[in-house]
């Protein structure tokens, strides 16, 4: 006996292609193993597909364990730097507390000096030249 097709509902997803003179099992249609599962694929390609799936998701995996690998790597570089950031700037503190130190000492040395001028030229004593009051020669000048 040959059945036309028959629709259950007039939803376009209900409607399923049927091979002349195959009866389903509640009696409407095609064989439901000749059928395509929703969406249209047979098995071979939805085994197809998913074989492909399975591939690219090991192939990010592979790629997430990749970059991780140089996120840990960078992460590294990243700690080194810092830890090279911290002496440097240490460093500079210190050279900071000596310079200041340093200019403190000079200002001290230069007061002394001018007072020690000033001191022999009230008294009336000729200050005597030392090596840094002499003036300087320019090479090439006679």
């Amino acid at each position: 006996t040959t059945q036309t097709p028959s629709v259950a509902s007039t939803a376009p997803s209900a409607v399923v292609p049927q091979a002349p003179g195959s009866v389903s099992s509640d009696g409407r249609g095609a064989n439901p193993a000749s059928r395509t599962p929703a969406g249209g694929l047979s098995r071979a390609k939805m085994q197809s597909q998913i074989g492909e799936l399975q591939g690219a998701s090991a192939a990010a995996k592979r790629e997430a364990a990749a970059l991780k690998r140089r996120n840990g790597e960078l992460e590294k570089q990243i700690r080194a730097r810092d830890e090279q950031v911290e002496k440097l700037t240490a460093t500079l503190a210190d050279l900071q507390a000596v310079t200041s130190k340093q200019v403190e000492l000079f200002k001290r040395q230069l007061t002394a000096k001018e007072d020690s001028i000033r001191l022999q030229q009230a008294s009336g004593v000729r200050p005597e030249r030392t090596r840094e009051a002499q003036p300087r020669r320019v090479l090439g000048s006679s």
